[in-house]
Formats: structure tokens, sequence, C-alpha cells
């Protein structure tokens, strides 16, 4: 009697724990450590894990990693060195699980996503610097929307229409990682 799998199509939501907002020099081991677990550690033994199942079933699938503008050039931000080197991680590990599970109709793209108002970076102004900042830093002129802007995207990229789309990072941001070179002037 043979057993089959069934199809998986994977969603990886890091946790994104980004620690506290902590100049590099000050940063604890212990929470270095943490920030590194949490956000590509347990990504990466989740690809694994899924991969091989996928591959030994031969079932292909979708991964989808959650990352941030934080983990790329245009995302510098005071105090964010661990969180943005962890997702700078996340981002080419979903170039390089794409390049390697390809042959196994495994398809792998990261949503690097905008800030939005419940980011810690975000709290750390005030209301009103919030909202005088969102019309200089996002061309679309309002902070991300959790609910709505990324899993419209999410659901694109685990049908059938990104069937050819791999190895890619989206920014999910309103414009904000095109025309901001950083957020620390704008902050």
């Amino acid at each position: 009697m043979e057993t089959r799998c069934p199809s998986i199509w994977l969603s990886i939501w890091s946790k994104m724990v980004a620690g506290d907002i902590t100049p590099p020099l000050d940063l604890k081991e212990e929470e270095l450590d943490k920030i590194l677990r949490d956000n590509l550690k347990v990504t990466w033994l989740v690809c694994k894990a899924a991969g091989k199942r996928m591959r030994d079933y031969g079932i292909g699938g979708s991964f989808i990693l959650l990352t941030s503008i934080i983990g790329t050039e245009r995302g510098l931000y005071p105090g964010s060195a661990a969180y943005g080197s962890c997702l700078a991680g996340v981002n080419h590990l979903s170039r390089a699980l794409a390049m390697e599970l390809g042959k196994y109709k495994i398809r792998v793209n990261a949503v690097a996503r905008g800030l939005h108002k419940s980011d810690a970076f975000i709290k750390t102004v005030s209301e009103e610097k919030q909202q005088k900042s969102v019309k200089d830093i996002v061309p679309l002129q309002r902070w991300l929307d959790v609910k709505n802007d990324l899993t419209s995207m999410v659901l694109y990229l685990v049908s059938d229409d990104s069937s050819f789309t791999t190895g890619i990072v989206i920014f999910v941001d309103g414009g904000q990682s095109i025309v901001r070179p950083r957020m620390r002037s704008y902050m």
C-alpha cells in the first residue's frame, strides 16, 4: 500500500521579532541569539523540513517568507542592526532556496513589507510626527494595512497565477523602498 502526501502550499511567516531598539554596541549577546533564532534559524529549519517532504513526495509547492524593508539597504534605521541583518538573511535565503529547490517544483519568494503604525520603529515618534512622516516617507501616503495589503500578495504567490515566479523579494511597502534612501533621516 502506497502512502501519498497531499500537496503542500507553505507560507512561512517569520515571527519578525525585532527585539529592543538597541544600538549594536549595546546589544546583549542573549538578545542577538533570540533575534537570530526567531527570525532566521526557525525560518531555515521549517523550509528544510517542508522542502524535504515536498521533494520526497514529488509534490512541489510554494514558500512565502515574510520579511521587511528593514532587511534591505533602504530600510536602515537606528537600533535595527541585528533585526535588519536577520531579515537580509531571510531575503537571501529566499533566493538561494529558489535556485536550489526549483528542480523539485518548489517555488520560493519573499514579501518585504513596509512599515506600519504598530511597528516599534514608528512608535518611537509622536502620533503627529507619524502622520506628517507618512506623507514624506510613503508615496502612497498611508501606512501599510497588514491584513489587506499583505494578504492579497500572499494569495497571488500561492496561486497558479504565479507559477513561473520564484526567487524574488516583492516589496509591499507603498513605494517606501524606492524613494527613501534611509528611514533615519525622516523619523
